[in-house]
């Protein structure tokens, strides 16, 4: 996770109005038995690293990020979640389905979903009263990478509003090595993690050495901290439909 600056005694007023969700143990069979999921959302590499020079930032040739500003579904569904000091990028994949990784998330705090986050809440949000938490995560290694995701329960119904992705398996028979992806996410160097910026033309292929058959995967995505969490998804019939990820 990314920080923000100092805390004002407002903000932590805010916050303390918010209860910390409540964590519960999850697994990919009781995930896909959901509304609209098919498979577990994946989420992008650790966020510790400095940002002072452009291959720190995960940059690879040009920094193709650029600023997007349009509120419109899909991107009424992507957003900010927040908690006191930090935030991550994610995205609805239900009605009241928030997913983003898993090492966004520490116990005891509370956290709020912001979608189309720009310099303040531009869309309604919600506050997140459970996490589901996947369970028997590896310590290390490949499959440890692959299982870095959790999914937010809103107090709101807010893709009923706003639309929500869903969640679909990679096909690397397919869409192995192909430009066809997109990326939308809030990266700490640019605006300070506070206006929400795209990318086009990403590429995914399966990681090496991998868990198994599904992963986890590689990207060529321009991120920093702040990113994680932030959707991967391709277009098909019109629609945008999210996939698996791991940068």
């Amino acid at each position: 996770m990314s920080r923000f600056t100092t805390l004002s005694e407002a903000d932590d007023q805010i916050w303390a109005a918010i209860a910390p969700p409540e964590a519960v143990a999850f697994n990919q069979a009781d995930l896909r038995t959901l509304h609209n999921i098919t498979s577990a959302p994946g989420s992008e590499g650790d966020g510790s690293v400095p940002v002072s020079s452009l291959q720190e930032r995960w940059a690879i040739g040009n920094d193709d990020r650029k600023l997007w500003t349009n509120r419109e579904y899909p991107y009424s569904a992507m957003g900010k979640v927040t908690r006191p000091g930090s935030w991550c990028s994610a995205s609805l994949i239900g009605p009241r389905l928030v997913a983003t990784a898993r090492h966004c998330y520490e116990a005891g705090v509370p956290y709020r979903f912001n979608p189309a986050y720009d310099n303040g809440e531009t869309l309604p949000g919600a506050n997140a009263v459970y996490v589901l938490i996947p369970s028997g995560m590896p310590d290390e290694g490949p499959c440890n990478e692959k299982e870095d995701w959790v999914l937010f329960v809103l107090d709101t119904n807010l893709g009923n509003q706003l639309g929500y992705l869903g969640a679909k398996t990679y096909d690397a028979a397919s869409q192995a090595g192909r430009p066809i992806f997109f990326n939308y996410g809030y990266p700490q160097d640019k605006d300070g993690g506070n206006r929400p910026y795209r990318m086009e033309g990403i590429s995914v292929t399966r990681k090496e050495p991998r868990c198994d058959a599904t992963g986890p995967l590689d990207t060529d995505v321009d991120a920093s901290p702040g990113n994680s969490g932030g959707p991967l998804w391709a277009l098909e019939d019109g629609g945008a439909l999210p996939v698996r990820r791991h940068q």
